[in-house]
């Protein structure tokens, strides 16, 4: 589980890159006006997915996603406004709501029938 999350952020990193920092300007404008057309990128994260999302001892938010979320921001030219759920229910709940531009969650079938989801056939062999 923990190898297939970060698998599809790997995909969902790579596809970013390739979508959006193409190093044209216009597209990169393109790109925030798409994903953020609030003026802000509101990212929806899993809060309590450890391997995803992690919180420091105050309360603020870390980890992979987070860092993804920021990056994207930072590249579109836009500030990154982080919108927490607290379990994977209360998340799929906000599907379709426009509570946020971007999801940044591991992949869930149950999600299937809202998002269209990515088959990732990457499997990795770790050495021991």
């Amino acid at each position: 589980m923990i190898e297939s999350s970060r698998i599809f952020l790997s995909v969902f990193a790579g596809f970013l890159y390739c979508a959006i920092w193409n190093g044209q300007g216009h597209a990169q404008n393109d790109a925030a006006t798409r994903l953020a057309p609030k003026g802000e990128l509101r990212a929806g994260l899993i809060a309590s997915n450890p391997v995803l999302v992690t919180r420091g001892a105050v309360g603020q938010l870390g980890g992979v996603s987070v860092e993804l979320a920021r990056a994207l921001a930072g590249k579109l030219g836009v500030p990154v406004r982080l919108i927490p759920y607290e379990n994977p229910a209360r998340y799929n709940e906000s599907l379709g709501k426009d509570e946020w531009d971007v999801g940044l969650a591991a992949r869930d079938p149950s999600r299937g029938s809202i998002l269209p989801l990515v088959r990732c056939s990457w499997r990795l062999t770790m050495a021991t």
